[in-house]
C-alpha cells in the first residue's frame, strides 16, 4: 500500500470510496481494507455467547430469553443462525449443557 508504511500480508479489499473529475481527469480516492482470515466463525461466536450467558445464570435460561440475549449482543447475526445455534446447544456440548425441563437450558454444572 502506498504511503502506508508497512507491509501488508493477506487479502486486501478495495473500497472506492469518491469518484471526482476535474476538467477531463477522473480522481479516484480508494481505501484499502485488510481481510482478517483468522475471524472465528459467527457460529463459534453465537456458541460461545450462550455459554457465557447461561454461566451468569445458575437458574437457566428460558429457549426465547436466551434466543433474545444473544440477538442484542450482536444484531448482526442472522435470527435463524442463532435460533439453530440454541436448537444444537445440547447436541454440540452434552458435556456441558442440559435441559432440566422444556424450554429451559443450564449448564451441566449447576445441575443438583
Amino acid at each position: 500500500m502506498p504511503g502506508s508504511g508497512g507491509l501488508v500480508v493477506g487479502p486486501v479489499a478495495f473500497i472506492v470510496e469518491k469518484i471526482s473529475s476535474l476538467r477531463r481527469a477522473k480522481f479516484i480516492t480508494v481505501r484499502f481494507v485488510i481481510i482478517n482470515h483468522m475471524q472465528t466463525p459467527v457460529t463459534h461466536r453465537i456458541n460461545e455467547k450462550a455459554l457465557q450467558l447461561l454461566e451468569q445464570h445458575p437458574e437457566g435460561l428460558r429457549w426465547s430469553e436466551l434466543l433474545a440475549k444473544i440477538k442484542e449482543s450482536d444484531p448482526t447475526y442472522h435470527p435463524k443462525t442463532v435460533n439453530g445455534c440454541v436448537w444444537k446447544l445440547t447436541e454440540k456440548f452434552p458435556d456441558k449443557v442440559y435441559k432440566p425441563s422444556r424450554g429451559l437450558l443450564r449448564l451441566l454444572k449447576y445441575k443438583t
